[in-house]
């Protein structure tokens, strides 16, 4: 969304310029955060050997996420709350539908 509200505000090389350093030192950080050993909390003597399938499992969900908003930009508003539903609210039984419509609200008013 923030890139959404700078594209309108930005010229188009500043833009792009702008986007391309967030979303690297986005890509930077996560990279950064996996590579750590993570240990559960309800099990600190279980370590979790493999990063590599954290790190293929985190860009299978971002990369799902993207197509899914771009379906629902595409698509009509069901779409799009559909998409913002399993993306931003995980799919959560308890998610109200007056929160969902005004971020479908929102990213169509932007």
């Amino acid at each position: 969304m923030i890139l959404t509200r700078l594209q309108q505000t930005m010229e188009v090389y500043s833009y792009c310029y702008v986007k391309k350093m967030i979303t690297q030192n986005f890509h930077h950080y996560k990279t950064n955060r996996y590579n750590t050993v993570y240990v559960r909390k309800d099990q600190p003597s279980l370590k979790l050997k493999r990063r590599s399938n954290f790190r293929q499992l985190y860009y299978d969900v971002y990369m799902n996420s993207l197509f899914e908003y771009d379906d629902g930009f595409l698509g009509d508003d069901k779409y799009l709350a559909a998409a913002v539903w399993r993306a931003l609210y995980l799919m959560e039984d308890e998610a109200d539908i007056i929160y969902i419509e005004r971020v479908v609200r929102y990213i169509r008013a932007t």
